[in-house]
């Protein structure tokens, strides 16, 4: 049963690795980041970026990567305050819960990191966002799945963490 499970390991292990990638870079923010080459790049006005699985037959709502800039606000304190109080209220977020919150540092910036979940349009939601101050700009990195899915995407969502890469 031992040589299994780490045949079991292996053969994921090398499935997540040799996944092949693509590289989104934004020269307007100056950032770069890696992505699985089977996701989409989509183009919706409020977001910097987002990209997604490819969309299935089946009627489910798509794992996506987004970045948000927000260039009004100057602290994060302060927008992770107004973030929290419009998930809140929102029409299109029920059951919205804070499962984590806690201070990180994200590539060597001071960030508050979120583990939320919430339920739109009856589908239940899980996300984790990161949220850090550049240039006087608020940027919130954001992963999204269906709760079952938010798990299993992990490692894929966590290596387009650590790709980001911002001058």
């Amino acid at each position: 049963m031992q040589k299994f499970l780490i045949g079991l390991f292996i053969l994921v292990s090398g499935m997540v690795s040799s996944q092949s990638i693509k590289t989104l870079e934004n020269d307007k923010e100056n950032f770069i980041l890696e992505y699985p080459s089977d996701w989409l790049v989509r183009n919706l006005e409020q977001y910097e970026v987002l990209i997604s699985e490819p969309a299935g037959t089946e009627l489910t709502f798509m794992s996506t990567f987004d970045i948000q800039i927000d260039y009004k606000t100057k602290n994060v304190k302060t927008y992770c305050k107004n973030y929290e109080a419009i998930m809140r209220k929102s029409e299109s977020f029920k059951k919205f819960k804070i499962k984590a919150k806690k201070m990180i540092d994200f590539k060597g910036f001071d960030a508050i990191e979120y583990h939320c979940t919430a339920t739109s349009l009856s589908i239940p939601l899980e996300w984790r966002s990161i949220i850090f101050i550049k240039n006087d700009k608020i940027f919130k990195l954001t992963t999204t799945s269906m709760v079952g899915k938010f798990l299993n995407l992990k490692q894929k969502t966590d290596k387009i963490f650590e790709s980001f890469e911002i001058e």
